[in-house]
């Protein structure tokens, strides 16, 4: 028995006599919901929720039509299908909204009844193989019963029992009957062959509905005569067995020639087996071989259509058709073949083929490569006008002091409030009277002259560069546009990532510049091209949704790859500038030597150009080496280097773990880099590229504090190193071998 004590023993505090015990974990788990967890249940959620739409995206776009009536959220997966003929699973039969459950509960079985009386009269006295009379009755009752609900109105639920039950038996047609035990009756029938010719003339290729030019090749299957069409029954042990051939000959019709074969038209009745279909047509001496297999889905007539190559490849119409290419000669002339080849489908296969349905019937319902290159195109000329003009306009406003600089910065702001709108038709007459409509100019020219938004977001980054990067590379004789291209431009890049992230999404997603300019549909790009697709597919839900989903994946890959950027560049704009108590610059150009300049608590150290070639680890080094050398009087021996960067080189590794398995020196390493010690790690570093000119530098003493707060490397040549001193400078102007603190030789 649990007593107070035994409770205080296991949890750590008393209980109330007659309370339950909670589990230690269980306890320390709900602590830590109620002080933090919920912050990730309330994250998880938006997640979820930002999530959804996506998901609905992909589960809609792998629907058939049939599943998309039914209004189910979810997706049925196909499964191996050994036996043609067979039945169907039972409907699930929904209550009508507005109506009470009870009494619907009530007249439910009465309904049931007659529609299975009804279904009974219907059937045929012979049966396929295979098939129970009764599983079949009751099917077929149940979904007869489902339609019907659907088609009774609502004031009937109002009236008695037997006035709704007399109202569904006027539902329970013949016709209705018969359409619900074919369609709970899965089976693959074939009709006669219809032919077309290039000149649009139609030729059915049997006589009276004769269905005896269908003849079976090999496979386990057989053909059935169900009117005029012939019912193939298989029977597959597995997905993986030989597939059944069937064959149709035929004569070509008088005054038709093998090269005027346009279209076979071959209606089938698919049994939702998703089995797959290839064809090879021999007429006129040359063995015609399909490009693609056509999958048996869903349980309606369909017709399939094989095409030799003809004008129609040369359009932008729909690829309904499967098209047969030239695989040899063959011996038929005017005596024409045609063998239909049927693979079963394992359960891997069959899920593949319903996931790729929608999507492979995207691609043949418009030129989809055609409008994703526009679409690339554009963004690829978009972006790199965004990126050039607001990074070049942005160094002016931000860097440059000229008469009239922020007049000009609020008049280029104030274009922010004017709406879109207010100047579409104005730039639509200004690009027609350049004899540029119906081109794509004006969709990626303007990108080049600039974004008032673009523009103001780089101002904010630039502002946070030190302005003694500038006046460094002015004393080493770099001209404006050269210090912006080789200074300022690498500082910039996540914001030039941000901007680039920006301006594919909103140029990937344009729709209203394209409707506006374009009018030949081989310029149309992938959002346009889709909104044809939509005119021309309205009811096709399912493909419209796939065709969206493959519009959508670029844009979400995009942003999860650079999000890291995206978020950092805006991070800048709330930034007033670095402020480090000494920051340790090394930059190397062309023609200076190893000079050390000491301004405003700054170290501008540049490496000569022998090294500007060196690998960034080398120049690493370097600069912990300096860094080691000017202060090295009062360098705690416990001192560890914070060493932040997105690669880690692998030398001073090697060197560390070296150091830390001779030693026993404990080494952390975690997702920001590592630490390592100052004297070990890279003692056997410090002869690489290092002048020994500042190893005599003895008059300025610094005195470093605890710890080195970052290190931070940008560019494959340029290295910040930020230092916490407890003191400042001493002697800034002494003398180091013939090299100043100022930067320049001494006299």
């Amino acid at each position: 028995m649990t007593t107070p004590d035994t409770r205080l023993a296991a949890t750590g505090r008393p209980a109330a006599v007659g309370t339950r015990v909670v589990h230690p974990a269980i306890d320390r788990f709900g602590r830590w919901v109620a002080r933090r967890g919920w912050i990730h249940v309330l994250l998880l959620t938006a997640v979820a929720g930002c999530l959804y739409p996506l998901i609905w995206m992909f589960l809609t776009s792998i629907k058939t039509d049939e599943e998309l009536g039914q209004g189910d959220t979810g997706v049925a997966l196909p499964a191996f299908r050994g036996q043609s003929p067979y039945l169907r699973a039972t409907v699930e039969i929904r209550k009508p909204d507005d109506v009470w459950a009870g009494p619907f509960a009530a007249v439910l079985p009465a309904l049931l009844g007659a529609a299975k009386a009804s279904v009974v009269q219907n059937l045929a006295p012979e049966l396929p193989a295979g098939i129970d009379r009764d599983r079949w009755a009751t099917a077929a009752a149940s979904l007869l019963t489902s339609r019907a609900l659907a088609q009774m109105p609502k004031q009937v639920w109002e009236q008695p029992t037997d006035v709704v039950t007399d109202r569904f038996r006027e539902l329970l047609t013949p016709e209705a009957a018969m359409s619900a035990l074919s369609d709970q009756l899965c089976r693959l029938e074939l009709s006669p062959l219809t032919l077309r010719t290039l000149d649009g003339r139609l030729f059915n290729l049997s006589a009276n509905g004769d269905t005896s030019g269908w003849q079976m090749v090999s496979g386990p299957a057989s053909l059935t005569t169900v009117g005029s069409a012939v019912r193939l029954d298989y029977h597959f042990s597995s997905g993986h067995e030989d597939p059944a051939v069937l064959s149709y000959r035929f004569t070509l019709p008088p005054g038709v020639e093998p090269g005027d074969i346009h279209k076979l038209f071959l209606r089938v009745r698919p049994d939702d087996s998703w089995y797959g279909l290839t064809a090879t047509l021999d007429v006129g001496g040359t063995h015609w071989t399909s490009t693609r297999t056509t999958y048996l889905a869903q349980n309606n007539v369909q017709t399939v259509s094989f095409q030799p190559p003809s004008f129609d490849d040369t359009t932008l119409r729909a690829r309904t058709w499967v098209l047969l290419h030239a695989d040899g000669r063959s011996a038929h002339l005017r005596d024409a073949r045609l063998e239909l080849t049927l693979a079963p489908s394992s359960t891997i296969t069959a899920t593949f083929a319903k996931v790729t349905r929608n999507y492979r019937r995207a691609f043949d319902s418009v030129p989809f490569l055609q409008y994703v290159g526009n679409s690339i195109l554009l963004v690829l000329l978009t972006t790199a006008g965004f990126l050039f003009s607001s990074a070049f306009v942005a160094y002016a406003f931000a860097r440059l002091s000229w008469p009239g600089r922020s007049a000009a910065l609020v008049l280029l702001l104030s274009t922010m409030m004017i709406p879109a709108q207010v100047t579409m038709v104005p730039s639509f007459l200004i690009w027609k009277r350049l004899g540029w409509y119906d081109t794509l100019n004006p969709l990626w020219l303007p990108a080049w002259f600039g974004s008032a938004f673009f523009i103001f977001l780089m101002i904010q980054h630039m502002k946070t560069i030190p302005r003694e990067l500038e006046e460094a590379a002015r004393i080493d004789g770099l001209g404006i546009i050269k210090t912006w291209w080789h200074v300022i431009v690498p500082q910039l890049r996540p914001t030039l990532a941000a901007i680039a992230i920006m301006s594919f999404l909103g140029t990937w997603n344009e729709f209203m510049g394209p409707l506006i300019y374009l009018r030949d549909q081989t310029k149309f790009p992938l959002s346009l091209g889709l909104f044809g697709m939509r005119v021309d597919q309205a009811a096709d839900w399912s493909m419209l949704m796939a065709a969206n989903m493959l519009m959508t994946i670029p844009s979400i890959v995009v942003f999860f790859a650079f999000q890291r950027y995206f978020i950092e560049a805006f991070s800048q704009m709330n930034r007033t500038g670095i402020s480090p108590d000494i920051e340790v610059v090394f930059y190397p150009y062309a023609g200076l030597n190893n000079t050390i300049r000491v301004r405003q608590r700054r170290v501008y150290v540049r490496i000569s150009d022998v090294l500007s070639d060196a690998p960034l680890p080398v120049l690493r080094a370097i600069a912990f080496i300096l860094v080691s050398k000017l202060f090295r009087r009062r360098v705690p021996k416990a001192l560890d280097l914070v060493y932040r960067s997105y690669t880690t080189s692998p030398q001073i590794v090697k060197s560390a773990e070296q150091t830390r398995k001779r030693r026993g020196r404990k080494i952390v390493s975690g997702p920001v880099g590592a630490f390592y010690d100052l004297e070990t790690a890279f003692a056997r570093l410090n002869s690489y590229y290092f002048d020994s000119r500042l190893t005599d530098c003895k008059k300025n003493t610094y005195l470093l504090g605890p710890n080195v707060v970052s290190m931070v490397c940008s560019g494959p040549h340029r290295v910040f190193a930020r230092l916490a001193l407890a003191r400042k400078f001493h002697a800034p102007d002494a003398e180091c071998d013939g090299v100043t603190s100022r930067g320049g030789r001494a006299k």
